[in-house]
């Protein structure tokens, strides 16, 4: 997956594979966490949305829909 930098207060770079329906968010904290089983549609709502950070907020995280788990640092952002 190829991330690409999003406008937001809290997230840094998104990516998301319609295929396997992963999801990553990596965040300006550094951190980074991958989603699964989201829709590609979902993940399109989320990056046309005024509010990138408050959509995920809402409809992603803390969804057991969505399960997640944190990536590892790699030591590099985004």
């Amino acid at each position: 997956m190829k991330m690409f930098p999003v406008k937001s207060s809290t997230i840094a770079s998104v990516a998301h594979e319609p295929r396997t329906g992963l999801m990553e968010v990596a965040f300006k904290s550094g951190q980074t966490y991958r989603y699964g089983r989201v829709p590609e549609e979902l993940f399109k709502e989320m990056v046309m949305s005024d509010s990138i950070g408050s959509f995920f907020h809402k409809r992603i995280k803390n969804n057991s829909a969505h399960p997640v788990t944190k990536v590892e640092d790699s030591g590099s952002v985004g």
